[in-house]
């Protein structure tokens, strides 16, 4: 999933990258780095409100529910 999220990056092709990166969060919704993807994703897709909103569920997931710090890296963007 990620090599076809990378490759419609690629590609410019936003809509379905954005689509690869929600079903790999979903699948790793830990995982710090497949949110930034995502949030870069829908920002690229000119969806900026759902890529704070996307940043912000990461964000409250890692607190809530591992009881983590939000990564400075999507915390800049």
């Amino acid at each position: 999933v990620q090599a076809l999220a990378r490759q419609a990056e690629a590609g410019g092709d936003w809509a379905a990258a954005v689509g690869w990166w929600r079903q790999l969060a979903a699948q790793r919704p830990a995982d710090s780095t497949v949110a930034q993807h995502l949030v870069e994703a829908l920002a690229e897709a000119g969806d900026v409100a759902g890529a704070l909103h996307a940043a912000h569920a990461h964000v409250t997931r890692l607190r809530d529910e591992y009881a983590m710090g939000a990564p400075p890296a999507l915390i800049a963007r």
